[in-house]
């Protein structure tokens, strides 16, 4: 545990705070509640309808389990903002077995002894977080996701954008089935103007960013897939999608891979 663990730790304490996870006295996160996210990498390969249509694998630090599950909705909705740390620590594991295996899992590696590299196009990896509701984001004062991704992109020495955008709201999709889901979230996002935020040193065309889409969790996979196909249709090469979790579904179980190790957890 680092210095700004115990900081973070006694501040807590002194506030009344619990874990959000077990109710434990103490920090918002306890160590055996922390330790226990420690199941990813995971990867998803795409099946079925995925298959159809060319959806990348998806890799996350964790699976969405009951911890998990109350890190994300204490940090979203209920102003656990200091659980931005551990969860950009589950995307930045993420990263590394995707980085590892490659674009598109074709078992290239592009993560070097110094961190990630460019492709052999040149294509530059690149994280672009999924967009939030404008609504949500007002009502919660926090743009989750890109507070994750900008923090698991700081960790592991990547750029990022907000590339894409809402450009109409999504109905409330919880009890829906993936069917449903998906078709509530196609045609809601849409790119927009790269080119203030690409790296001006890499090049601004966007067609030499190589993008990773970012969640938070990843359920039937609708909204990543959605973002996928937003960024493709703007002729972008998409390199994969990173979440912090995703749970298990019918005939496509996130699948355990070696357990590289994410920059993030460098610092635990």
């Amino acid at each position: 545990m680092n210095l700004s663990h115990v900081i973070a730790a006694g501040q807590d304490l002194l506030l009344g705070s619990e874990c959000v996870a077990c109710g434990s006295p103490g920090p918002v996160l306890c160590a055996p509640c922390d330790r226990r996210l420690d199941d990813g990498p995971l990867v998803r390969e795409p099946d079925g309808d995925d298959l159809v249509d060319g959806m990348v694998p998806v890799w996350s630090g964790s699976r969405y389990d009951p911890i998990a599950g109350k890190l994300v909705i204490a940090f979203k909705d209920r102003g656990a903002w200091t659980l931005a740390a551990p969860l950009s620590r589950l995307v930045s594991r993420a990263l590394a077995g995707l980085l590892l295996a490659g674009p598109g899992g074709d078992a290239s590696p592009l993560w070097g002894a110094r961190g990630p590299t460019a492709g052999a196009g040149g294509e530059v990896p690149i994280l672009v977080p999924v967009p939030a509701d404008p609504r949500r984001v007002r009502a919660r004062g926090l743009d989750h996701t890109t507070t994750i991704t900008r923090r698991a992109a700081a960790v592991c020495g990547l750029e990022w954008c907000k590339l894409l955008r809402r450009v109409s709201a999504t109905r409330d999709q919880i009890g829906l089935g993936s069917a449903a889901r998906r078709a509530g979230q196609h045609g809601t996002m849409s790119i927009g103007s790269p080119r203030w935020c690409l790296p001006r040193t890499r090049g601004p065309q966007l067609w030499q960013a190589r993008p990773i889409v970012v969640d938070d969790v990843v359920t039937t996979g609708a909204t990543v897939r959605e973002a996928v196909r937003a960024l493709r249709a703007a002729g972008a090469r998409v390199w994969g999608v990173a979440c912090a979790a995703q749970t298990e579904l019918a005939g496509s179980v996130p699948r355990r891979v070696g357990s590289p190790l994410a920059p993030g957890d460098q610092t635990r």
